[in-house]
C-alpha cells in the first residue's frame, strides 16, 4: 500500500482531520471531538500582539490539545492530540501535533519479519512534531530484517587477527554484488538515518522519504507476489500467449 503523504503532513481543524487509521482496531478512522479542543495563545504571540502596532490576526500562534475518536462504534478508541496552532481566515489551523496512542503509519507490516515489524511500527510512531528519532528506528528495522534467513548479507568478516562486525555501509556495499538496485535503496535509507542523528536536520517530508524507501525494501525482499508476477510474466512471454495450466 502506497504511503499517502498528505495524511501525515496536512494540518487540521476542530471540525475535521485527515482520515488517520485508528491505532487500536486499524479498521476505523479518527474523527475530531470538537468540544474537547482547547487552544491557548503562546506568550511570545501575546507579547507581539500587544507591542507591535502593525500586528495582524493571522500572526497569532498558540498551543492546542484535544481528542480524536475512532468512528467505528465497536471500537470508539480515544486518541489525545496536542501541538501548535496558527490562525487562518475561517478558523484555527492545527499542526505540529503529537498523539497518544501514536497514529500508526503502515510500513507493510504484514510482510516484515517479527523483529523488523516491531521497529517498523516504532518508525511510524515517530512521525510526529519531532521527526528526528524516526530514522534511528528505521535503521534498527533494517538491521533487524537484514539478519533474517531471507537475507544473505554477512554480518561479520575476518581480518588478519580476529572476526569483526561489519558496519552498515560496508554490509550494503557487499550486498551490491547480489542486488545492486536494492543496495542503492538501502544506501539512501542509511543517509537519511545519518542525517536523523543530528537534531533539527530532518523535516517530516525527509522522514517520509525514508519510510517510502523502507516500504519498497520490505516489498522487494519479503513480498512473494512480486516474484510470482515476474514468473507469470516470463511464462506468458515464452509461450507468446496464455501460460500453460497444470
Amino acid at each position: 500500500m502506497a504511503i499517502l503523504r498528505e495524511k501525515w503532513t496536512a494540518t487540521f481543524t476542530k471540525d475535521s482531520a485527515p482520515s488517520w487509521p485508528c491505532p487500536r482496531c486499524a479498521e476505523g478512522t479518527l474523527a475530531t471531538v470538537k468540544s474537547s479542543f482547547s487552544v491557548l495563545i503562546t506568550a511570545d504571540s501575546r507579547e507581539e500582539e500587544e507591542s507591535n502596532p502593525g500586528w495582524e490576526p493571522n500572526w497569532r500562534r498558540g498551543r492546542f490539545s484535544g481528542h480524536l475518536k475512532c468512528t467505528r462504534s465497536e471500537c470508539a478508541e480515544l486518541v489525545i492530540v496536542c501541538g501548535d496552532t496558527r490562525w487562518v481566515i475561517g478558523g484555527a489551523d492545527h499542526h505540529g501535533y503529537s498523539s497518544t496512542p501514536p497514529r500508526p503509519c503502515s510500513v507493510c507490516q504484514h510482510l516484515a519479519p517479527k523483529r523488523s515489524k516491531t521497529n517498523s511500527s516504532e518508525f511510524g510512531r515517530s512521525t510526529g512534531p519531532t521527526p528526528h528519532p524516526a530514522p534511528t528506528v528505521f535503521e534498527l528495522a533494517w538491521n533487524c530484517f537484514s539478519t533474517t534467513s531471507k537475507s544473505s548479507e554477512p554480518q561479520r568478516a575476518k581480518n588478519k587477527t580476529k572476526t569483526v562486525r561489519l558496519n552498515l555501509h560496508h554490509r550494503i556495499d557487499i550486498l551490491k554484488q547480489n542486488n545492486a538496485d536494492l543496495a542503492q535503496t538501502l544506501m539512501a535509507m542509511k543517509w537519511v538515518g545519518n542525517a536523523g542523528s543530528h537534531v533539527g536536520e530532518l523535516t517530516r517530508e525527509d522522514v517520509l522519504d525514508g519510510l517510502e524507501l523502507l516500504e519498497h525494501t520490505l516489498i522487494e525482499v519479503f513480498d512473494p507476489r512480486e516474484k510470482e508476477l515476474v514468473r507469470m510474466r516470463n511464462q506468458i512471454i515464452k509461450r507468446k500467449g496464455p501460460r500453460k495450466r497444470s
